[in-house]
This record gives structure tokens, sequence and C-alpha cells, in this order.
């Protein structure tokens, strides 16, 4: 699970030197036909970036009926947030 969190913080280009205190939850599944009709059951399991690796905060299961449960996400400090933003916008110019 720590490398998947860490490939999705390279994946937005957060240098190392920013990423602690990142929080990234993962769950588990994909996909399901459509002719699928009962629930499953998801796991969820939520890390946090310390200075050299990742932490256990949080896992438990759930039944869902969602048709794509599956997936990563990322929560990012407000100063996180804000260098990623303005590296962005040292690429390009808005037009007049």
């Amino acid at each position: 699970m720590g490398s998947i969190a860490e490939k999705a913080l390279h994946a937005i280009n957060l240098p190392l030197s920013h990423r602690q205190g990142a929080i990234v939850s993962i769950r588990s599944g994909g996909r399901i036909p459509m002719s699928y009709k009962w629930k499953r059951v998801v796991a969820s399991v939520t890390l946090q970036r310390g200075k050299d690796s990742w932490f256990l905060i949080a896992c438990h299961t759930s039944d869902s009926s969602d048709r794509k449960a599956g997936g990563t996400f990322v929560k990012l400090k407000q100063i996180q947030a804000d260098y990623l933003v303005n590296k962005l916008k040292s690429n390009f110019g808005i037009q007049s």
C-alpha cells in the first residue's frame, strides 16, 4: 500500500521534501458489470506520510453498490497544495 501511495504523490509531481503529512486513501475494487445486482464488500485503507515512511491511520470494510468502487485519493495540506498550484502557474500564462 505504501508503494501505491508513493506513486500517487509522484503522479502529482509532489517532491520528496514536501510529502510529509500527505494522506492517501485507497479503496479496493474495480468496475463490475451492470448485470451484477448484489452489494459487494469494499476495503478502504488510509495512510499518512511521515518523514521517511507511511503510517496506517485507518482501515475498514463496507458494503457498496457502486459500479466502480476502487481507486486512490490524495489529500494534501494547504502548504502542499499551494506549492503545486504555484509550480503549475509558473509554466503558463493567461491570454488577454
